[in-house]
């Protein structure tokens, strides 16, 4: 047992749960008396979160202040008032994208929010930055793949592309198929949409080009559980 895990307790067991009972494990936070509910026990079997839902969204924000362009960019991005927690780059099974007013109709301020997050930022001025997320979706009952990517300067145009051969690469090899990496990637893409079993290969990307004090660019996947 880890050592701050030394106050629990048990609760009466809900209506229609299974016969063993919960166990909420609390840990002291800093030198305070207070305890932090850490995580709930049901016998053996852990709270699982596994989304079902997710959205992708973007935004720019620029400011004075490197952290205040990154807040405007979260607003810009419509996920501002979540607390956000980055997660790997699994896209689980059977996870549908959602309008992004949809996913934040589900979402309660303050909450904690997973997504896989792309950030750039920068305040050398005339500089082009751009963040992408690419998604690769299969056509089948298993996980996909997310990933994040920035990048700056002229090969920002193409970052989007990068992003979506990135996701497809992950994808495709997971699942035993053969990637050549040194072909267009237009012409492998077409050819797994077409016959490779994989449903739907795209990004979400923001790219602007700095002029005064800080400019944030970002893009993310934003994951819904129920």
């Amino acid at each position: 047992m880890v050592p701050w895990m030394n106050h629990h307790l048990y609760l009466p067991r809900p209506a229609n749960s299974p016969s063993f009972p919960y166990l909420i494990f609390y840990a002291p936070i800093h030198s305070r008396n207070h305890l932090f509910p850490w995580f709930i026990l049901g016998g053996k079997h852990m709270v699982k979160l596994v989304p079902r839902k997710f959205f992708l969204t973007k935004g720019i924000g620029k400011s004075n202040f490197r952290l205040v362009a990154f807040e405007n960019a979260l607003r810009a991005a419509k996920i501002e008032r979540y607390n956000l927690v980055c997660v790997s780059s699994i896209l689980p099974p059977a996870c549908i994208e959602i309008p992004v007013d949809d996913g934040n109709a589900e979402l309660e301020a303050g909450q904690i929010v997973h997504c896989v997050m792309s950030k750039f930022e920068s305040n050398a001025r005339g500089e082009k930055i751009a963040a992408s997320i690419g998604i690769a979706k299969p056509g089948m009952d298993v996980h996909g793949y997310i990933a994040e990517h920035h990048v700056q300067g002229n090969s920002s145009e193409n970052s989007d592309v990068e992003a979506q051969e990135m996701a497809a690469i992950m994808l495709a090899t997971s699942m035993g198929l053969e990637f050549d990496e040194t072909g267009p990637f237009s012409d492998l893409k077409k050819e797994f949409l077409d016959k490779k079993n994989i449903l739907e290969i795209k990004s979400c990307t923001a790219r602007s080009a700095v002029k005064e004090g800080w400019t944030c660019v970002l893009a993310a996947a934003v994951f819904v559980c129920e």
